[in-house]
């Protein structure tokens, strides 16, 4: 036994070495010395060692299995069963391997009736190989791509079938595999559901012949080709014949392929084809056409593809010397040395009227990689490119076709990197990649000024000038004497502009002023400015009963590029047309831009073609061209495109609307540069005095202009008076307001009898009540942005100063984080930047004595300020007043001290800048108590009075330490007819940033998104099958809907989590966080922010949940 068993590890040792020889033959790659035949030998050799190896193994594992002990058995069976395993798992590697190189070298079937003796013993290699020095190695086979067009399933299927669907040698899976590869846009999208299994291989392949592959679309697909094949009318394009043919050919070709015969349709599609054939070769088809014979489709195709071939051959053997190979120099940018070579006509040259048989196109695909970019764009190396230009035979120097750099014309051409003899792109210095980046640069300079674009090379010289549609009319001045100007027709400019320069020679008077918001060739930002409009008539000079009224906006500069007149070519061209070109040239400038405003009240129909780039259309003042002899290489380039934006109020424009669905959800946006310079011009002007703030107006351009308003400031002023007669209360109100306003200096009064005392401006004012407000019910707003005649009003002059408002929802969710809750009033707090002493001229007002009869003139110093907010003053001091919401000061602390400690300081720092913190107030009633021992202004605590206090546009009662949303603003929209308009303002007034009732304010949403659907006008009664009416009559149920807000019990806590729940409808998107608390006997949740978005007008297929 002993001896068995150490033959059996002999055998063993030999059996693992070969089959680590079979694994490494297995993977040894083919060269030269090492080819398939010899693969295949040693292979052969291998297999049959390796099936005497293993019969070898099994005859020792019986001898030692007849006489072990059967205490050792098991492990012996084991060992044995390992090696038989390894030996199966290597035979079988070696017959596919064996399998693939048989069909690669197109093996001879084996004779499978050899006796069993010698079925180990290979045949003779060379009786079952073809030579293999004699195969020819085929191109590997493309199958294309298919993506759900039904004339391409034939075509995609019939490759698909013959190469991977009846391929015995791969698997199902494979085949799947395969398949979706050349799948793409719908078809992919139909079977991504499946997995890789056999049965689903199948299942793809039914819903594809299903969908795609039915007899009825593929027939109807090539039916609709073949009544909508592009017709060709000039005799002399030979080339677009020749795709008419082919593309005539592929479809009748498919559809005897699917079996509908020629007979069936030739009635219908020849008449159809010869319409679409130029008229000659219809009217030679007509004359060898036999009356009363059937149309036949065939008949037709033989037909053209004579008459093409006949051509095509006259234009190679006839016309062979018209011909040349001409190398053109394709420079992009101007900065290449390279070109294409090209077949290229000469119009010189007398030829026939037969077209060219090969057109030359502008080739737009990279010749280096064939992607779509520019060849100095390809990110191939410079050896890789060197490869590729050997592979498709291209000249080292002109990259192009059919010659080499030794016999190139363009040899003596240097390398602008390295100084030799081949083209650039190829060049292997390292700084080539630089100078061709460079050269990029210094020719893509882009100069912008207001509506054009100027583009000029510092080298070369335009050799050819294009046209753009200039003309000359006549203007009358004031004087009566005409004027000759040069006006340029912009389809680009969204309005006309007339230069300054000619609207003061001239004399134009300004008929009104626009605040325009300019964006110059695509800029992302506008260049906002008010401009002067102006009038005047353009006249044809000789013809003045042909003119136009128009408006332009007067402007400093329209291009600063020269806009040539025509050419003297074109000028012969339309005059041999008969035409009267309308530019006359007398100079290069253009005054006056025709934006598309008026446009098309300057051109009219006629259109006609004076060559294949060039076209004249007519107009009231004579024929305009545009366009170019031939292609247009760099030089010179002008670009017009203006969007001009009318600023004025569009109530359409719900943008800001929708914009309270997204509180918390959108990033912080950064402070636009613009208003960073406001504020840096602002700061500047800032000076402190007499312990307090002043500044300057912050004037846009200037005050130039500005009506003094002081008719309707006192008009006004006697209505308001007619409504103090009404309600004593009011005037009694509205009179403390002002008397206030004097003692605190916010107004001074001048003493004056006539109007002719004071100069500038007036601004007239009124009062505005809000019920809900707790401080400030009553306030005197005054309006400076009431004009008169169209004129600028004041805050037209001004500029706006940005909010610095902190995110309301990140103040509200800090307010209730932790137990002890405050906040407090400031006064006034845009009152305390005061108006230095010589721009208060511009803020005046009108008061009078009692009954309104004898007026006074009051300065108003400060007041104008209400619309730019300046809390960042103080709030630079100390940076806990990071809380601060308009006027409110929203804190939460978690200890007494601390609180107390803070609303003490903050009422002592900004009473240092005269700034007045008021009202304080707390859910503590031990802070409350000790803000009174420290004299702090409180207000009437909840505690006393049960009146829920309202701070951060919601109510919070700090009592039951609770917040709601207060309605009582939509009471008064029960009485009121409901229209889009009240429907809007209704949406508007809740403001409710925790969306606490989204159940029920997300119905007025949907409303108002269904009002714009259906196109509702402002004032239109809305029908009753839109339920408004419905919404303001469940206020009494959603008002007294309360949320903790405390997030946090103070209880002791277990388990803190934080849950979310989202959901999505094809009406609305919806999430909703909560804070969820495990206490020791409880468990408690408290609502923390709720989020919701209506969905999408546009249906889509996967409602995506966007929050």
């Amino acid at each position: 036994m002993d001896r068995a068993k150490a033959k059996r590890a002999t055998v063993r040792q030999l059996f693992t070495k070969l089959v680590t020889k079979i694994e490494s033959t297995i993977v040894l790659p083919i060269n030269e010395r090492f080819t398939k035949v010899n693969k295949v030998e040693s292979l052969f050799d291998l297999k049959n060692q390796l099936i005497e190896k293993i019969d070898e193994l099994k005859k020792l594992d019986n001898e030692i299995e007849a006489i072990i002990d059967l205490n050792d058995l098991e492990g012996e069976l084991i060992a044995s069963d390992e090696y038989r395993k390894n030996g199966i798992s290597c035979r079988t590697k070696i017959e596919r391997c064996l399998l693939l190189l048989e069909k690669e070298l197109n093996v001879i079937p084996r004779n499978e009736t050899r006796n069993n003796n010698d079925s180990n013993i290979p045949e003779p290699l060379e009786r079952r190989v073809v030579n293999e020095n004699n195969v020819i190695k085929l191109p590997r086979l493309n199958i294309s791509i298919f993506s759900g067009n039904c004339s391409e399933w034939l075509n995609f299927w019939n490759s698909f079938e013959v190469a991977i669907h009846n391929n015995d040698s791969l698997s199902k899976i494979e085949r799947f595999a395969y398949l979706k590869t050349y799948l793409r846009g719908t078809v992919l999208a139909a079977v991504s559901g499946f997995a890789l299994t056999d049965q689903n291989y199948d299942s793809s392949i039914a819903l594809i012949k299903e969908r795609f592959g039915r007899s009825d679309l593929v027939i109807s697909c090539h039916m609709n080709k073949l009544l909508m094949i592009e017709s060709v009318k000039s005799v002399s394009n030979v080339t677009a014949l020749r795709k008419m043919y082919d593309e005539l050919e592929i479809q009748v070709r498919s559809l005897e392929s699917l079996g509908i015969a020629a007979d069936t349709y030739s009635s219908l599609v020849c008449p159809i084809v010869l319409q679409k054939i130029p008229e000659e070769i219809n009217l030679q088809y007509n004359r060898q056409w036999k009356l009363n014979e059937l149309f036949d489709i065939n008949d037709l195709l033989k037909f053209l593809r004579k008459e093409i071939e006949c051509r095509e051959t006259s234009l190679l053997l006839g016309n062979q010397r018209n011909y040349v190979l001409e190398a053109s120099v394709r420079k992009p940018l101007n900065s290449s040395n390279y070109a294409d070579t090209k077949l290229t006509y000469n119009p010189k040259w007398n030829l026939s009227t037969a077209a060219t048989l090969i057109a030359t196109t502008e080739r737009q695909n990279c010749i280096f990689c064939s992607e779509i970019h520019k060849d100095y764009e390809c990110p191939l190396s410079s050896s890789e490119r060197k490869g590729v230009l050997i592979n498709q035979g291209r000249c080292f120097v002109c990259l192009g076709r059919g010659h080499t750099a030794k016999i190139c014309w363009k040899r003596n051409q240097l390398c602008r990197n390295c100084n030799k003899s081949h083209n650039s792109l190829i060049c292997n210095s390292r700084t080539a990649e630089e100078n061709c980046s460079n050269d990029l640069k210094s020719t893509e300079t882009k100069s912008q000024k207001e509506s054009s674009l100027l583009c000029r090379e510092d080298k070369g010289k335009r050799e050819n000038s294009v046209c753009l549609q200039t003309f000359t009319a006549g203007v009358e001045t004031d004087g009566g004497e005409t004027l000759s100007l040069r006006c340029l027709c912009d389809g680009g400019s969204t309005r006309t502009f007339i230069k300054r320069e000619a609207a003061d020679l001239l004399g134009l008077k300004v008929i009104c002023r626009e605040e325009l918001l300019i964006y110059a060739f695509g800029n992302r930002i506008g260049k906002r400015q008010i401009y002067d409009v102006v009038q005047l008539s353009l006249r044809n000079r000789k013809d003045p009963s042909r003119k136009i009224q128009i408006s332009a906006v007067v402007i400093e500069n329209i291009t600063v590029g020269e806009i040539e007149v025509p050419p003297d070519w074109v000028r012969y061209i339309a005059f041999e047309r008969g035409i009267e070109l309308a530019d006359t040239g007398d100079s290069e400038e253009v005054y006056v831009l025709i934006g598309s405003d008026f446009i098309w009240e300057v051109l009219k129909d006629m259109n006609v073609r004076l060559n294949a780039r060039l076209v004249a259309t007519d107009s009231i003042f004579g024929f305009v061209i545009q366009g170019s002899e031939r292609e247009y290489n760099c030089g010179e380039v002008h670009v017009n495109l203006l969007r001009v934006i009318n600023e004025e109020l569009k109530y359409d424009r719900v943008k800001d609307l929708s914009e309270l669905e997204v509180i918390g959800l959108n990033p912080k946006k950064e402070i636009p540069h613009s208003d960073l310079e406001i504020l840096e011009a602002f700061e500047q002007k800032v000076t402190y005095e007499n312990n307090g703030y002043g500044t300057k107006l912050l004037w846009r351009d200037n005050h130039k202009g500005l009506n003094d308003n002081y008719e309707i400031a006192r008009q006004r002023l006697f209505n308001l008076n007619k409504g103090f007669k009404r309600d004593e209360n009011f005037y009694s109100k509205y009179k403390d307001i002002n008397n206030s306003q004097l003692e605190d200096n916010i107004m001074l009064e001048i003493n004056c009898e006539s109007k002719n005392d004071v100069s500038k401006g007036f601004m007239p004012h009124r009062g505005v009540f809000k019920e809900l407000k707790e401080t400030t019910k009553l306030r005197i707003c005054y309006d400076a942005s009431f004009s008169a005649n169209n004129e600028m009003s004041l805050n037209n002059r001004l500029d706006c100063c940005p909010h610095l408002n902190p995110d309301l929802l990140k103040i509200i969710l800090k307010f209730g984080f932790y137990p002890i809750e405050s906040c407090a009033d400031i006064q006034g707090e845009f009152l305390e930047v005061g108006i230095v002493e010589e721009e208060r001229k511009f803020l005046q007002t009108l008061w009078g004595d009692e009954g309104g009869t004898n007026l006074t003139l009051d300065d108003h110093a400060v007041r104008i300020l209400r619309t730019q907010r300046l809390p960042f003053l103080y709030k630079m001091n100390y940076s806990v007043l990071n809380e601060l919401y308009a006027n409110d000061l929203i804190r939460s602390d978690y200890s007494l001290e601390e609180t107390a400690l803070i609303s003490k300081e903050a009422t002592s720092i900004l009473s240092e800048v005269s700034v007045n913190m008021r009202q304080w107030t707390t859910n503590s009633p031990s802070l409350f108590e000790m803000w009174r021992e420290t004299d702090l202004e409180c207000r009437q605590s909840s505690s006393d009075s049960d009146i829920p206090l309202k701070d951060l546009e919601l109510i919070w009662d700090n009592k039951r330490d609770t917040l709601k949303v207060a309605f009582n603003l939509l009471q008064h929209l029960s009485d009121k007819i409901p229209t889009k308009g009240v429907a809007l303002s209704a949406c508007g007034v809740p403001c409710d940033p925790l969306d606490i009732l989204t159940p029920f304010t997300v119905r007025i949403k949907l409303l108002i998104q269904k009002l714009w659907e259906n196109g509702f006008t402002w004032d239109e009664p809305l029908p009753p099958d839109i339920e408004f009416k419905e919404w303001p009559h469940e206020l009494t149920f959603v008002q007294d809907v309360l949320v903790p807000h405390l997030h946090f019990s103070v209880m002791k806590t277990e388990l803190l989590e934080v849950d979310k729940s989202s959901g999505a409808s094809h009406k609305v998107y919806c999430s909703v966080d909560d804070f969820r608390m495990k206490h020791p006997n409880d468990v408690k949740a408290n609502f923390i922010v709720s989020k919701s978005r209506l969905t999408p007008l546009r249906t889509v297929t996967l409602p995506r949940l966007e929050l």
